[in-house]
């Protein structure tokens, strides 16, 4: 049996992960990680090295876009692929930039745990 890819959910809306983890590990698939404050996230990222990095733009302690500048600076996670999911633009503006954020993917709030999971496929094919 091969292992499921672990993912890591950095947003501090406890109820979108909370949702979003129950959907994915019942999907049988992932093995995923929550946190609500990016600073811990980022930190555990740095020692679990997660296969890929589910990410909320706008976060009160650090926001996402700081929080991926950390972690691509650190040489133990910077190859980690990093999935933006926000409310802070609309679908059309994802397409308009062509669904991409500093060349990450991005995904516009409210997103279905499908949409993330052919995210997270369509990223892991890549590493």
């Amino acid at each position: 049996m091969t292992q499921r890819p672990k993912v890591l959910m950095i947003d501090d809306n406890k109820e979108i992960c909370r949702l979003m983890k129950e959907y994915l590990e019942r999907s049988g698939r992932y093995e995923v990680t929550v946190f609500t404050d990016a600073r811990m996230g980022v930190r555990y990222a740095q020692i679990e090295k997660p296969d890929v990095i589910l990410m909320d733009l706008m976060m009160p302690d650090m926001d996402g876009t700081e929080a991926a500048e950390h972690l691509l600076e650190d040489e133990a996670t910077c190859n980690i692929p990093i999935i933006f999911i926000t409310a802070a633009i609309k679908k059309a503006e994802v397409d308009d930039r062509l669904g991409r954020i500093h060349g990450h993917p991005i995904l516009a709030k409210p997103v279905t745990p499908i949409e993330v999971m052919n995210e997270i496929e369509k990223v892991l094919a890549f590493t």
